[in-house]
């Protein structure tokens, strides 16, 4: 507040559920006079309907700063109704695809069978990956479950979680005390994921909440076929069956996983 009232800015672009809600709170105390137009760039609300009153937690929040969000951001279509159902904005409205990708830096000179050579992978692994904070949002531990369960019939699988973050070493933990340690890969943060990208099979993710995901958008840009929950974000990507497949449960999950990994044909055509 004090900074704002200093500084005297004509407009603010703010980001995220909880810097944004911050910095609103604060144009809110200022004179009327004083206050900055105020962009908010909405990443995935943090509720929806079916949360019942405890969307309220971070539903009235937004309420209370949509008296000076004079133009309200959002990246899928579950947002805008949301936005436009709980009135979540003073001004405009906008669809935006995301926060953009430049995808220049996936273009590799080297073919994935040149790739896979050079890290030393065989060419009948068929390689899962997901990259992303571990975080009970982004919920990695659906897809150790999921992988664990149907192990077994992917003889030649391993999964890959790129990232770090707080649940990093209760994932680890858990692929080990389900004995999938050694096929359940945990490289750390990744500088290079077009590499990573273009060595892999398939892109999976068990996110609960997105915006308009990287990862997803990454992947696809490479060629992999996803396989993603069917939540906001993801549904604004992916078609099932048409160039992905959606899950609901885990053992939804689990099923398309193997029926991937049987079909370099379905891959393809993904």
């Amino acid at each position: 507040y004090r900074f704002l009232k200093q500084e005297q800015f004509t407009a603010i672009s703010v980001h995220t559920t909880l810097a944004a809600a911050v910095v609103r709170a604060a144009v809110r105390l200022l004179p009327q006079k004083q206050r900055p137009k105020v962009f908010y760039t909405c990443h995935g609300y943090l509720f929806d309907d079916a949360d019942g009153w405890r969307k309220w937690k971070y539903l009235l929040p937004e309420k209370i700063c949509a008296a000076v969000t004079d133009v309200l951001l959002v990246m899928n279509q579950r947002d805008r109704q949301l936005a436009e159902q709980y009135q979540l904005f003073r001004g405009r409205l906008v669809s935006t695809p995301g926060m953009g990708v430049d995808f220049s830096r996936f273009d590799l000179p080297q073919t994935k069978q040149e790739l896979r050579q050079q890290y030393g992978i065989a060419a009948e692994t068929v390689l899962f990956v997901f990259a992303g904070e571990f975080s009970a949002r982004k919920n990695q531990q659906q897809l150790i479950n999921a992988f664990a369960k149907v192990a077994k019939q992917m003889p030649s699988a391993k999964l890959v979680l790129a990232g770090e973050g707080a649940m990093w070493d209760i994932c680890k933990e858990q692929a080990r005390q389900l004995q999938v340690e050694d096929r359940v890969l945990f490289p750390g943060q990744v500088k290079n994921m077009a590499v990573l990208y273009h060595c892999c099979d398939v892109c999976v993710s068990a996110s609960r909440i997105e915006g308009l995901p990287f990862n997803i958008m990454e992947a696809m840009y490479c060629g992999l076929p996803c396989i993603a929950s069917r939540v906001k974000g993801h549904e604004d990507l992916l078609q099932h069956n048409q160039n992905g497949m959606l899950f609901e449960t885990e053992q939804q999950l689990a099923g398309l996983m193997v029926q991937l990994y049987r079909s370099e044909k379905l891959r393809q055509q993904l």
